[in-house]
C-alpha cells in the first residue's frame, strides 16, 4: 500500500472536495475550515459516491439518499435507523511543509518515521 502527497496546490479550496482514485479506491479529500480530511467516496447505503454530495461544516451528505458523514471520522451521523455497518474508512492526514500527506496504511508511530 502506497501513501499519497498531495501538493498545497492541488489542495481544494475551504469548503470543497476531490477525488483521488488510488488502489485503495476512490478517495474524497475535504478541504473545511478545521483542517484537510480523507474518507472512502462510497456511501454505505447503496454504493454511491459521497464526494458530490453537500458539505456543511464537517458534514458530508450523500447526493442519492441523504445519509450523512463527519468527514473527519467517516462515521455515519444519519440515520441513526437501519443498518449497523454504516460507517466509512477515513485516512489519516498530516500536514507537512510542501503540502499533506494521506496515509493509506497505518500512520507513522512517531515524527522521525
Amino acid at each position: 500500500m502506497t501513501d499519497l502527497f498531495i501538493p498545497r496546490e492541488r489542495l481544494p479550496h475551504i469548503g470543497s472536495r476531490g477525488v483521488m482514485h488510488t488502489e485503495e479506491g476512490a478517495i474524497c479529500v475535504i478541504r473545511t475550515e478545521d483542517g484537510v480530511f480523507a474518507i472512502e467516496d462510497l456511501c454505505k447505503h447503496m454504493d454511491e459516491a459521497l464526494s458530490p454530495g453537500e458539505l456543511q461544516g464537517t458534514i458530508l451528505t450523500c447526493p442519492v439518499h441523504g445519509w450523512e458523514y463527519d468527514v473527519r471520522t467517516g462515521k455515519c451521523v444519519a440515520p441513526t435507523w437501519g443498518k449497523k455497518d454504516k460507517d466509512i474508512r477515513s485516512f489519516y492526514v498530516k500536514e507537512c511543509s510542501e503540502g499533506y500527506r494521506l496515509y493509506l496504511s497505518s500512520p507513522p508511530k512517531s515524527e522521525g518515521d
